[in-house]
């Protein structure tokens, strides 16, 4: 049995000798740090102005709309005022046939 244990021990310490750690990597040189630095700070401005293109893209479709619908309403107002005057010009024709009409009956009867 002892000699079971030490077989076990000494294959553990043989093997756990067997397995070294692998070296740190070396720091990339401050060069390639700066360009890496920079690069990222580009992509960053590229993002950003991506972004702000977008939101100009919208606001502008905004505006659009919004002159669109404001062209409509005043379409819908002027075809409004245009029935208006449509509708007081033939009230006013009516209006004139009948008192002319009434202007010549009282004259007939005031003739009479």
């Amino acid at each position: 049995m002892k000699r079971n244990f030490l077989l076990v021990a000494l294959f553990l310490s043989l093997n756990a000798c067997g397995n070294k750690e692998a070296p740190a990597p070396a720091a990339p040189p401050p060069e390639m740090v700066k360009q890496v630095i920079v690069a990222q700070q580009k992509a960053e401005m590229a993002e950003k102005q991506r972004q702000n293109e977008e939101r100009l893209r919208q606001e502008a479709e905004n505006q659009k709309k919004i002159a669109e619908e404001e062209k409509a309403k005043s379409q819908y107002m002027i075809m409004g005022l245009v029935v208006l005057v449509a509708i007081a010009l033939f009230v006013g024709i009516a209006i004139g046939s009948s008192s002319r009409k009434d202007a010549a009956r009282r004259k007939d009867d005031n003739a009479k």
